[in-house]
């Protein structure tokens, strides 16, 4: 059978990694097997977007194709960002394309720019390490909000509910694993074959 996939992704400092952490505790306490990546993080790609597209998608779903490979036997594998990153990345046709067919399992946590701008300054991170948190946007960037208007279909977004911007993860991580449990007791879902580059 082919895992089923989870796609987590959003704004910055939304709390995209701990409810991965949340996920897999959640996932293995029901019995299934489950394996996760965070394939943005094994090198980073920013600066190809703009100069490189392709070569930037292309590098990213090399690295999830490696994961999927080393993760036959598991039921779920759960991406720490994926396909929304690159589409807010470039608008670039073909790039977009490599990530094809996008995994129906995508959920997005949107955060403001305030709560990042907080996160950043009381971490004191610079420009020169995090350009994308410093308004220094690519080219054909587009902000999340704008992704979730362009695939309603495709994802699902959350937004916070606690306290300064703050996402209640036990309670998206809930929703996350029953839409999971869904797609596990559909067989058909199992099955489909997934793109590889």
């Amino acid at each position: 059978m082919v895992p089923i996939e989870v796609v987590i992704d959003g704004t910055n400092f939304g709390g995209k990694t701990p409810l991965v952490a949340r996920l897999l505790e959640r996932l293995a306490a029901r019995g299934w097997l489950v394996g996760s990546a965070s394939v943005y993080r094994e090198g980073e790609v920013y600066a190809q977007w703009d100069a490189d597209p392709v070569s930037a998608a292309a590098t990213i779903v090399g690295r999830m194709q490696a994961h999927r490979e080393r993760l036959t036997d598991v039921d779920v594998i759960v991406w720490d960002r994926g396909w929304p990153t690159c589409f807010i990345s470039t608008r670039h046709a073909a790039a977009r394309r490599l990530f094809l067919p996008l995994p129906p399992l995508t959920f997005i946590l949107l955060n403001s720019a305030a709560a990042t701008a907080k996160k950043v300054a009381k971490y004191g991170l610079k420009p020169a390490a995090v350009p994308w948190m410093h308004d220094r946007r690519l080219k054909d960037e587009i902000s999340y909000e704008q992704l979730c208007r362009l695939f309603p279909n495709e994802l699902r977004s959350f937004a916070p509910t606690l306290a300064d911007d703050r996402f209640d993860l036990d309670l998206v991580a809930g929703e996350i694993v029953a839409e999971v449990a869904q797609a596990l007791a559909r067989p058909d879902d199992r099955q489909k074959p997934r793109r590889c580059t």
